[in-house]
């Protein structure tokens, strides 16, 4: 078993209940950058950027050639500014350092999902209630698997790093993100939706 696998692994083991078998263990690739939302999403948020910028700094400008001193008005600008750098740079920090922080599991109960950093997020599907598998082909050759449907705003957003900062029931369904061959757990987790309905 190869390192990342095996850290995978224990990452998942303290969130199994009392006699739950492990079946596949796995994690997101950290070096996956793009979705292909983002053909939209990045220079949307540049454009925001981009005027929130130039509007803050024409506030600053105006109000010292008019009043020859700086004032706290232009501070306001300031979260907004922030939060537009984030959108720009920030959550694909975010979306890296989750990645690291991610481990993917499959087990005889159903599937699960543990992030650590930068924000906790256990999340888990029953294999009662495993119904809509998708297999979506991401750019960079990546793989995502997500376990049921999604609304419009959970995939803008949903392996975004914007997510990270949503409270969980605006969070999309559980979902194996950025994986290099999606194959392998697809295959196991269809052969455990076919022995949980022959049950």
């Amino acid at each position: 078993m190869t390192d990342p696998l095996r850290a995978a692994r224990r990452r998942l083991e303290p969130h199994l209940a009392p006699g739950e078998e492990l079946l596949w263990a796995g994690q997101p690739d950290p070096r996956a950058r793009f979705r292909k939302v983002d053909a939209v999403f990045v220079p949307f948020c540049q454009t925001i950027a981009a005027g929130v910028g130039l509007l803050w700094f024409g506030a600053v400008v105006l109000v010292f050639l008019t009043q020859g001193r700086f004032l706290f008005l232009p501070l306001l600008w300031l979260p907004f500014v922030v939060i537009a750098a984030y959108m720009v740079w920030g959550r694909f920090t975010v979306k890296r350092i989750a990645a690291e922080n991610t481990a993917y599991g499959i087990t005889d109960r159903g599937v699960l999902s543990v992030t650590l950093s930068p924000r906790r997020r256990v999340r888990r599907v029953e294999a009662a209630s495993l119904r809509n598998v998708h297999r979506i082909v991401e750019p960079e050759r990546r793989e995502t698997l997500r376990f049921g449907d999604v609304k419009p705003y959970q995939a803008l957003l949903d392996h975004s790093g914007v997510d990270a900062l949503l409270p969980e029931g605006l969070a999309g369904p559980v979902a194996f993100h950025d994986l290099k061959d999606a194959e392998e757990p697809l295959r196991v987790v269809r052969e455990l939706i076919t022995a949980t309905q022959d049950l």
